[in-house]
């Protein structure tokens, strides 16, 4: 029998996918040394800066769709427990009726 979280967990399984490629990006991004800290010390008078050389630029564009699919799966996955409680605990939802999502509002029908 099928768990009433199933669908959530599949959702959560995803999400978990684009969450590990975009740590793997980020990691292999930062291991091929993008700054280059330059150290300015004048120890003489207590003066201790860096200066950081950008030799590779941030990948913003391809990180961002793997985090926004992340995020997006995340989401997704609490729209499903949240139908799953709506369904379990609404007594009246209406045939055809979808719109329980993530956050979940609590309206009184009178």
């Amino acid at each position: 029998m099928a768990h009433l979280l199933d669908s959530a967990n599949l959702k959560l399984g995803r999400a978990n996918r684009h969450a590990e490629g975009f740590n793997r990006e980020v990691r292999i991004f930062f291991d091929k040394k993008p700054y280059l800290l330059l150290p300015n010390a004048q120890p003489d008078i207590g003066k201790y800066s860096y200066r950081i050389k950008v030799r590779r630029e941030f990948p913003t564009d391809s990180l961002g769709l793997v985090l926004g699919d992340a995020i997006h799966c995340y989401r997704s996955a609490l729209d499903h427990v949240a139908w799953q409680l709506a369904l379990g605990y609404s007594p009246n939802i209406p045939d055809g009726d979808t719109r329980t999502q993530f956050p979940v509002e609590s309206q009184v029908v009178v």
